[in-house]
């Protein structure tokens, strides 16, 4: 899907931000994305005290002894903007952070999944945005497969556009993504890499039951008001006279894939190669460079209404506490650690191509 700058976030900030807007120094908010994963995997066997490579069924002998060693490495936010870099040809910054905008939907409320088209006041109604995700959709071409088992995993509310192709006349452009990763390295040399897309190399997946409740998969504890006038912790101010106030944790189940690996991750090709957007075309890494995941897991997102650099929004941490998965790094493990998506507006964590 050829992709425009994203006026949504935009939208929806200065829509609820309007209360404020002579003293506003942010304009977007922005969600910094942390990964501090550790990799347990499969380091040496040893049969007899030699290491081994055939060491299966030796214990079928007698006198054998097998002695299997586990290693560790970090997955953490150097380990994941260096598999990027390497698989573009490019260096970034140590101060390079990677940031998830234009995530939330148009209410805007925590408690539903984006994005959310009221039938009160949009079109079409209570659509999500995976492209048929929830009515199992069957469109399919050389770079794009909504039939299930396609990687990424498509029966589910995908947050973000990896796949970059060129809209389908059969699927509404509602039902695309709307959210994208970006790596903010304002201090790059290269003008490029400021604020560049990388989101061909992640899929993020939230579960769908559609309608399990009124909520799909989210559940909430909390409250969310709308009140008259300005008396709201932020103002709506989109032609109705009233504000939003509230607080609560909503909790839902996530899962983030990356993949720098082309031959592996069709979308980096289409991406970078073919769509002509980028300065860079996408590598084929050695194998001591290739970073592949997956990791699963219950994230809890206690938010507030509040207004922070003049920014009225909702804000909070969402946070998978015990992320647990898989991956290649490039020896082949099981994951274990903390996923992490901290909010904060484009002062903090500049976006100059967004904001």
């Amino acid at each position: 899907m050829k992709k425009t700058i994203l006026l949504a976030a935009l939208v929806i900030s200065a829509s609820i931000g309007s209360q404020v807007a002579s003293a506003a120094t942010a304009v977007g908010k922005v969600g910094v994305l942390t990964f501090a994963l550790t990799d347990t995997y499969q380091h040496y066997v040893y049969l007899n005290g030699a290491q081994s490579q055939s060491s299966a069924c030796e214990l079928k002998d007698c006198q054998n002894t097998v002695k299997y060693v586990t290693g560790t490495e970090k997955i953490d936010n150097k380990r994941v903007i260096n598999a990027i870099g390497k698989a573009l040809g490019v260096t970034f910054t140590s101060k390079a952070q990677l940031a998830v905008v234009n995530y939330d939907n148009d209410l805007p409320n925590p408690a539903y999944p984006p994005y959310l088209a009221c039938e009160n006041d949009s079109a079409p109604p209570d659509t999500f945005n995976a492209p048929d995700d929830l009515i199992g959709g069957t469109e399919v071409n050389a770079y794009y497969d909504l039939t299930f088992g396609a990687w990424p995993n498509e029966q589910q509310i995908d947050w973000v556009d990896y796949s970059e192709t060129t809209d389908p006349a059969s699927v509404p452009s509602y039902l695309w993504p709307k959210a994208t990763v970006r790596i903010s390295d304002p201090s790059n040399g290269n003008p490029n890499l400021a604020c560049l897309d990388v989101s061909a190399f992640f899929s993020f997946e939230e579960a769908s039951c559609y309608f399990c409740w009124d909520t799909v998969d989210r559940v909430t504890s909390g409250t969310a008001q709308t009140v008259g006038g300005t008396s709201g912790d932020i103002c709506i101010a989109n032609g109705r006279d009233c504000g939003l106030k509230g607080s609560g944790t909503t909790r839902w189940y996530f899962t983030l894939k990356f993949n720098n690996v082309a031959n592996e991750n069709q979308y980096l090709g289409l991406e970078f190669n073919e769509n002509g957007e980028y300065p860079y075309g996408v590598n084929s890494v050695n194998s001591a460079d290739e970073l592949t995941f997956v990791v699963s897991g219950v994230v809890s997102y206690p938010w507030k209404y509040k207004t922070v650099n003049g920014l009225g929004s909702i804000w909070g941490i969402m946070t998978m506490s015990q992320a647990n998965g898989f991956g290649r790094e490039p020896y082949c493990g099981v994951l274990a650690g903390s996923v992490k998506i901290t909010e904060t507006d484009n002062t903090k964590v500049p976006l100059p191509c967004i904001f």
